[in-house]
């Protein structure tokens, strides 16, 4: 009987470490989406000049601006 429960905490203790696992993905993906929304809005404001500094066309920035925040 002993066996048995020691078998089920340890099929409990591997389940909820998958599960956090999978919640610190699903968060991560989360932050980067987020953090690309911010950057695209940031380029979206910038002078033509400011972009030029940084390596970019105005065509590569209204680009980059309508991507999908889940597309890199």
């Amino acid at each position: 009987m002993l066996s048995v429960q020691i078998l089920a905490a340890r099929t409990m203790a591997n389940w909820a470490k998958r599960q956090t696992k999978g919640m610190e993905r699903v968060l991560t993906t989360f932050a980067t989406w987020q953090k690309r929304t911010a950057m695209r809005r940031e380029i979206a404001r910038m002078q033509p000049h400011t972009l030029r500094d940084i390596g970019l066309t105005p065509w590569e920035a209204q680009a980059e601006q309508h991507k999908p925040f889940w597309r890199a």
